[in-house]
């Protein structure tokens, strides 16, 4: 029989520091092996340099790393769409919504790269969860004349300044200007096998190294002899977001990342509207309907011990303040309008009505309203004393009816908030070819903000209007739409109309619009002209879009860059001035978002030896 020899290996290891087995071998034996070497280095419990591991799957001898890429977030504008991975991330004004990858661009550039991280950490999507993650946790050290000896610690990990060169992941090699220092302390951390794991070092300027934190929302703690100075003793929220492939080595290289430009947009507001109102998104008739089953109760003098019951609970006057909250009672002391809204408020603050119903009150009249649309809301139970008390209705709520495609409630009792809500939810549920993948729609307080789905001049072809009064749209067509960064700028060209008479035409690539009358003024003209341009399919939605301003009418060219100066333009009628034979203006991008269009520096994968030290 063959002798086997048994071994029992125990150890002690920080909290956090081995993912899973079970989820996640591969990982777990990866972090294993760096905290062997932490050990063997003296930076967790052990002797320093009394040990070596290395794991070796394939043929190679390159330390793993995770690719990485920084997106620098500066006055970034609402619809500003951010790819990664294939995944779309846009930016609004307003609370941010995580089920919409809709990040917010309300606050200061700091503010709107934390909420651009946390939407991306909150990603459900294939393409980003478990294979990015995002943080915009930072800050810097400036190393001034360090000597042999300095140290800095980061997350309890120290790293000590020597002058002589070594393999020992936790010294730099300090002894020539302090941007060779800086330099070495960068590569340092870098290359350490726990500290490359939570952060990305950077030579940002002459003798400071810029630490960029991997993970987490609160920052880890620093500290640091004297001659280096530290811009915070833990990283803070900045403009600037680390992207950190979560698949270790040179797989995550093909993660993109890009920006698609800005999302036209216009906006909807709501006031006091009313069943058959309606909202015009590119043609479509979204209507204002009763779609909430709804109730009252009429206080008319009512004295303490009336009582009514909602949802099989059972309120009950009293004499004196009521308070909010539970136990439930309602005050009858003062006014009918009085005891009205102090019965609102008693429903809305009742923890096993949440959800459930939401009520307001005027005039005496408290009117409730079921939070869900549909006939389910029917069922609500509603009574109450009769005459001081009175209940609408046969004992339930009434006029729930089921939800259809493009209808909106305006239940009465709905606020201008929730009006905006459910118009906002109405848009994006929309089956109608015109409007989904055409728009998406988010709501703050009365208003709806109306986005174009992809990004770019294409989206400020579509309309909005409104009919009824009660909903105000701020443009006629999207507006705000621009080119990717990435891409440069757009090639542009114009057609003058001054003092005209008679037909019109403009051709672009070979491509012509027809006969367009003179049509009253100069300005109208050019606006039916501009129309009759984004009108042809053949150009319109693949090289260009036309608008019209004081008779003058603008082609841009869909797509950013040179190629865009290629495209032909003429036009004819009487009193036109066209710009030039070509469109002009496209030019190479000079501004990115992001610092590249891949992560990059990933090192290692399936088949590579990983070394430590």
């Amino acid at each position: 029989m063959t002798a086997m020899a048994n071994m029992l290996l125990a150890l002690q290891m920080p909290k956090g520091v081995i993912p899973d087995l079970a989820t996640d071998r591969r990982q777990a034996l990866l972090a294993l092996a760096r905290q062997f070497e932490a050990m063997a280095s003296g930076m967790a419990p052990g002797q320093p340099g009394e040990s070596r591991v290395t794991i070796v799957p394939g043929s190679t001898n390159a330390q793993l790393k995770a690719a990485q890429a920084i997106v620098t977030l500066a006055t970034c504008v609402a619809g500003t769409v951010i790819e990664i991975n294939g995944v779309r991330f846009t930016a609004i004004s307003g609370t941010a919504v995580q089920a919409n990858n809709q990040f917010d661009i309300s606050g200061a550039d700091a503010a709107d790269a934390t909420s651009l991280a946390a939407i991306i950490n909150g990603c459900t999507s294939a393409g980003i969860s478990g294979v990015v993650k995002a943080c915009n946790l930072a800050t810097t050290a400036t190393l001034a004349s360090v000597l042999a000896g300095d140290t800095i610690t980061i997350d309890g990990l120290v790293l000590t300044a020597t002058q002589m060169a070594g393999d020992r992941p936790d010294t730099f090699t300090i002894g020539g200007s302090d941007t060779a220092d800086a330099q070495a302390l960068s590569t340092c951390i870098n290359a350490h096998p726990v500290l490359s794991t939570r952060f990305y070092a950077e030579n940002t300027s002459a003798g400071v190294v810029t630490l960029r934190q991997k993970s987490g929302t609160t920052g880890l703690p620093l500290a640091a002899s004297s001659t280096i100075t530290l811009g915070a003793t833990a990283p803070a929220a900045v403009a600037k977001v680390l992207l950190t492939s979560t698949l270790e080595g040179a797989r995550g290289n093909a993660i993109t990342v890009k920006t698609l430009g800005v999302a036209a947009n216009g906006t909807l507001t709501c006031a006091s509207v009313v069943a058959t109102d309606t909202v015009l998104i590119n043609g479509v008739t979204l209507t204002a309907i009763v779609q909430r089953a709804t109730g009252t109760l009429t206080a008319a003098s009512a004295v303490a011990g009336d009582t009514f019951v909602l949802n099989g609970i059972t309120f009950t006057g009293k004499a004196g303040a009521s308070g909010v909250g539970f136990p439930i009672g309602f005050s009858v002391d003062t006014s009918d309008t009085a005891c009205a809204a102090d019965i609102a408020a008693q429903i809305n603050a009742h923890p096993s009505l949440a959800g459930v119903v939401t009520a307001t009150s005027a005039a005496g009249v408290v009117t409730i309203r079921a939070v869900d649309a549909g006939t389910a809301g029917n069922s609500i139970v509603l009574t109450g004393t009769a005459v001081r008390l009175a209940a609408s209705g046969s004992g339930t709520l009434a006029g729930g009816i089921a939800v259809a495609n493009n209808q909106f409630d305006v239940s009465p009792g709905s606020t201008n908030t929730q009006v905006a809500t459910d118009l906002a939810r109405c848009i994006n549920a929309s089956t109608t070819a015109l409007v989904s993948g055409q728009v998406r729609a988010t709501s703050a307080a009365a208003v709806v903000t109306v986005y174009a789905t992809n990004p770019g001049i294409p989206g400020n072809a579509v309309t909005t209007s409104t009919t009824g009064g009660t909903i105000t749209a701020s443009v006629a067509r999207l507006a705000g739409g621009t080119t990717a960064s990435a891409e440069g700028a757009a090639a542009t060209g114009t057609i003058a109309i001054s003092g005209g008479s008679g037909n019109y035409t403009a051709t672009i690539n070979g491509v012509a619009t027809g006969n367009v009358a003179y049509n009253t003024s100069d300005a109208q003209t050019a606006t039916d002209l501009a129309a009759a341009i984004n009108a042809l399919s053949a150009l319109a939605s693949d090289h260009v879009h036309a608008t019209a301003s004081s008779g003058t009418v603008t082609i841009t060219a869909v797509r950013g860059g040179v190629q865009g100066n290629a495209i032909t333009l003429a036009g004819t009628g009487t009193g036109t001035t066209v710009s030039g034979a070509r469109l002009t203006g496209g030019a190479a991008p000079t501004t990115v978002v992001p610092d590249a269009a891949r992560l990059s520096s990933g090192v290692g994968g399936d088949g590579t030896a990983y070394s430590y030290p």
